[in-house]
Order: structure tokens, then sequence, then C-alpha cells
């Protein structure tokens, strides 16, 4: 192996990492960037080749495709294809106990991709099926949150009564979903650390589930000793895999992150920069709906939930079945909610467990339950085809005068398929042939369930 392609030292990426975060960060180091680019890397002592940090910076911002040949860029790209291919195979479905549930999961994924073309270019973009919740609320009400999470009420503290319970649920969970549970995180609408015992409550998932679940705060300018703390517990191997990650709210949150943690120390965290004067877009959903945004700060109409399956909150004791959605009017918050019930002991929380994935994770199309076309999906009728167009994809479906008949009747509305062939008047032989073709639909994310 050639010096350039040697795996770079934490230091050396570190600096090269914050340069990139200051570039996209702060305007004013921009600015000063691009006049002298190598006045500004000269601050950053550990990179060793000016010209090579500034063209990596380039073909980040540019999304390039990898260059072996830089050693910034290269070390980047290798750190992204790591964290994507864990996720990959942390969600496959040898992971799965409920293959149902994994099947449906990516029919999701699948859904969401038709309507969004954004998570067709995100090929790491996974959703996780089960996330729990350590807190009922948030303290911090970031006016940016796509999630609105409400206020903060309390926490499930490590009492001994309620550790008792948080590993029965542990268990149980790992007992009918399987190994994935690991890949869940401990917070959703919530700030982890606004619960005193999040790191108790961590070790208990260690124990029971076998890895660290990626924690993401608001906090990190304001519990350096905590954040350190966590990270040691975390472990330099899981850190290298997106365990931490901080989200910055201001630039001036950002410079006091900055001041405070080296360059090394945050090589392995990803810093989500959600201040107003970054290039980060922000969804379109939540309170960020309502947010008066600076002169090219750009909203994007999707969901930033990465939740399809179960949300269990702790400090409530209830459990919700949801998955993504777009946000507008009727789901501001770009998630569905199908149904929520509270649990008072493990076995409560077992029935929930089987019922919600018996009643809504549908991986096949049901029987006798209404469709509806995908409101983002767009029918194109052509000479003995249809064409079904999502948002940068499309599927093209031949099919006799039948299947044409029964497309254009649910494009009037939703109607379950024995109606559709009792209206038209299409025989059980030709109807099973039809239902082969809106399976797929199904499948495919162009039809779904209202």
């Amino acid at each position: 192996m050639s010096k350039k392609q040697a795996r770079m030292s934490p230091a050396e990426y570190g600096a090269w990492k914050r340069a990139w975060e200051c570039y996209s960060a702060d305007p004013k180091w921009r600015e000063d960037f691009l006049a002298n680019p190598a006045k500004s890397l000269s601050g950053f002592f550990a990179i060793s080749d000016v010209y090579a940090a500034f063209k990596a910076l380039g073909m980040v911002c540019q999304g390039k495709a990898r260059d072996r040949s830089n050693p910034y860029y290269d070390e980047f790209m290798r750190r992204y294809e790591e964290i994507g291919a864990a996720v990959e195979a942390g969600l496959g479905e040898e992971r799965f106990a409920d293959k149902r549930l994994f099947r449906w999961n990516r029919m999701v994924l699948r859904r969401a991709r038709v309507e969004r073309r954004e998570l067709i270019l995100q090929e790491h973009v996974r959703f996780f099926p089960i996330v729990f919740e350590l807190s009922d609320g948030c303290r911090e009400q970031c006016p940016f949150c796509g999630l609105a999470a409400p206020p903060h009420k309390g926490d499930f503290l490590a009492t001994p009564e309620n550790r008792a319970l948080w590993r029965e649920v542990l268990a149980a969970s790992c007992e009918l979903l399987g190994d994935v549970v690991g890949e869940g995180g401990c917070y959703f609408a919530t700030e982890p650390l606004d619960n005193p015992d999040y790191e108790k409550l961590l070790a208990d998932f260690y124990d029971l589930v076998g890895r660290y679940p990626q924690t993401t705060t608001v906090l990190a300018a304001h519990y350096p000793m905590r954040i350190r703390s966590l990270m040691g517990q975390m472990g330099k191997e899981r850190m290298g895999l997106a365990a931490l990650r901080f989200s910055v709210r201001s630039l001036r949150e950002f410079h006091r992150i900055m001041a405070e943690y080296t360059p090394e120390e945050l090589a392995d965290v990803e810093l989500l920069l959600n201040n107003a004067e970054s290039g980060t877009t922000y969804s379109d959903s939540g309170r960020a709906r309502g947010l008066d945004l600076p002169p090219g700060k750009r909203r994007l109409c999707y969901s930033i939930s990465c939740v399809a399956g179960f949300r269990v909150n702790m400090a409530r004791r209830c459990v919700a079945f949801m998955e993504p959605e777009l946000p507008d009017e009727a789901c501001p918050t770009g998630v569905r909610i199908h149904e929520e019930q509270y649990f008072a002991d493990v076995g409560e929380y077992r029935r929930i467990l089987r019922d919600f994935s018996a009643r809504f994770a549908r991986d096949t199309l049901p029987e006798d339950a209404p469709l509806r076309l995908n409101p983002q999906v767009r029918v194109e009728e052509l000479e003995n085809v249809m064409v079904f167009h999502g948002d940068g994809v499309s599927l093209r479906l031949g099919g006799n005068i039948h299947f044409r008949r029964a497309v254009r009747r649910l494009m009037e509305g939703a109607a379950a398929l024995p109606e559709i062939f009792r209206e038209l008047g299409i025989s059980p032989l030709v109807g099973a042939g039809v239902r082969q073709k809106f399976e797929l639909l199904y499948q495919k994310g162009y039809v779904r369930l209202p």
C-alpha cells in the first residue's frame, strides 16, 4: 500500500474535518478561506498537505466520486463507506426475528424513495424498526425541530424498579424483534442528556443488547465532561461508527464546541450543523415550518424521522407504531402514528408488540383493504403500457384492458380490489392477474393503504 493510501491518523483527519466544518458552518471563515485558502488552512497544524486538503474540501462540497489519490478525501469516503456498510449489515434480514416487520420496513423505504428523490441519492438511508425514549418531552425546544418535540415533563430515572422494567423490555424486544434492536437509539423527540441517568440506562442497553446505540445531543457545549465520559464508555471501535453526533444550534455554540474539543477528539463525531448560517437544509416539518429563515436558507419537504416500526417511551410507558410521511397540513411533523397503547408490565408490552406487528406491518397487499394511488405518483397511460411516475423514478407495467380499467378506477378514489372488480365486472380468474400487478405496485410504493 502506498503512503497516500495508508490510513490517516485521527489527528490529521480531525484537523481536515474541522476545516470542512468551519467552511460549512461559518460564513466569515468561508469568505476568508476562499480569499486565501493556504492562509486559512495554515492554522490547522496537523494538515501536512495544504493543497490536497484544499482540493478535498471542494470535492466533498461538490459530491465528487471517490478519489484515492487525495488522502483527505479518500479518508473521508472510507469512513463514510464503513459507516454505511455497518448500518446496512445491522439492518439486514438475518438480524430480524420478525421477518414480516423486515419486509414492511423495506417497503416503507421504497415508498419514501418514490416520493422524494433525495432519499434515492442518499444510498445509506435506512429506517430503524424500533427506537426508545427515556424522557417525556424535551427541555431544549430547538426552533428547527422537525418533530416539534413537546416540552419536557419528566425522565425515566434509573431507580431499581425502573431499571428492572427497562431490562425486561429490552430482553422482550430482542426476543420478539431480534438483534436488530441494537440499531435503535435511546432518543427520538427527546434530548438524551436531559435524563441524568442516561448513561446508566445505556449501560443496561449494552449489557442486554450487546452494543451502544447512537446518541445525538444538542448539549455538547454544556456538558463536555459528561460527553468525554460517554465517549470513553462507548469505546474507540464504536465511536468510529458514528456512535456520537452533535447538533449545533447557533454559530456561537459552534465556536464554543470548537474551543472546547480538540480536532482529534471530534474526528469520529458527526456535527449536524443546524445553525441558520450553515448550508444545511431544514426539513419543512415541525417547528421549522413556521421558522423565519435567512435569505438562501432552503427547506425541503421530507421527514426527519428514521423510524418505521415501534417508538417505545419508557417515561410514559407507551408504545406507538409509526412510519415517516411527507410533512403537510395533515401530518406536520412528517410522522404517521397508526396507534399508541400504554403498558404496565413486560407482559402487556409483549402483547402490544405482537398486536401492532400483526395489524400494521402489512408486508403484502391485504385481500379486502381499501387501496389508493400514492398521492405523489402521476400515472401516464400509453399504448398497452401504464407508466407510474414518482419523484425521479418510474415503473412501467404492461397489461390488458382490465388492469388499465382498474388503475383508472383507483385514480378516481380509494377502493378495495374486490369492490373494483365487482364494479368493472372483472371475473375472479382475470382478477387474479390484475391483483398480481397491484401487489407489485404496493411493494414498490406506487399504491398504498389509506
